[in-house]
């Protein structure tokens, strides 16, 4: 039987819900799953069939702690999670997946070790749309984001592409970095800002970029140096896939202010939501 004294969602009968673990409201744990001391389902959220659910002890007293089910996310069935960590709001944890670190908000995740493969839509029913780069001199909208082709200058020494304030430079930067050596299966960014825009374009591999308004989501991948992104202030954004050799550029519009980041993909909707 279940044992389930902090549960209030839906438990199945088969299913082992331990003393310590909570089980959140409108949440869903299915037949034969397993949730260890510590786990904590938010609203919503479900746990697949035969799906693992653990956290590390603390001090090897028994005491756990620390693994989060975000509200409305999903953990396919078979899935292993192994804590402590925090599987993000929305997120997608395919059948069979390992996941060893935490999982943004809204990205479908799967494998072992759990890499991210995609990113939901706003109505968490399918992926998020792939935005078809522009031709020379265009742009597309995603998001509340700009995808501009840039000019290219071709001869027998080479390529050059450019960019100017006023024309297709939207800000005059005031900070650069350059973001590269990840490993294909890590990710970068998951936060927005308040102020700051951003530009951002490969200049070597590609890369995959996720922009979400809190309206619509689309995925883009920079992996040309003539394809550059704007993202403009309170734009949640996510860079996963990173291909071998893989380097991100980014021009920034102010210097760098920690108190500028939104972290929290929780807080941020409910910033864009008022």
């Amino acid at each position: 039987m279940a044992r389930q004294p902090n549960a209030v969602g839906q438990v199945h009968e088969t299913a082992i819900v331990e003393p310590g673990a909570n089980v959140g409201a409108g949440s869903e744990i299915r037949a034969f799953a397993f949730v260890g001391n510590g786990c904590v389902i938010e609203r919503g959220a479900t746990v697949g069939v035969r799906a693992t659910l653990v956290c590390a002890d603390l001090d090897g007293a028994g005491e756990s702690t620390g693994t989060v089910i975000g509200s409305d996310a999903t953990i396919g069935a078979g899935a292993l999670i192994r804590g402590p960590l925090t599987i993000g709001r929305g997120a997608v944890v395919e059948a069979g997946a390992v996941v060893v670190d935490d999982v943004p908000a809204n990205a479908v995740v799967a494998g072992n070790p759990a890499a991210v493969v995609g990113y939901t839509q706003v109505d968490d029913t399918a992926s998020a749309a792939f935005v078809v780069p522009p031709t020379a001199g265009e742009h597309v909208d995603i998001a509340g984001c700009s995808l501009t082709r840039l000019p290219s200058v071709v001869d027998l020494r080479g390529a050059l592409t450019f960019a100017e304030i006023g024309a297709n430079l939207p800000f005059a930067p005031q900070r650069f970095f350059v973001v590269y050596d990840v490993p294909s299966q890590k990710i970068r960014g998951s936060h927005a800002h308040h102020e700051l825009h951003e530009l951002i374009f490969a200049v070597g591999g590609s890369v995959t970029v996720t922009v979400d308004n809190g309206r619509e989501r689309g995925q883009i991948v920079l992996g040309d140096p003539t394809l550059a992104l704007h993202l403009r202030a309170m734009t949640w954004t996510t860079q996963y896939s990173f291909s071998p050799g893989a380097a991100l550029v980014v021009l920034a519009s102010h210097p760098y202010e920690d108190a500028d980041y939104i972290r929290d993909y929780d807080e941020y909707r409910r910033l864009v939501d008022r």
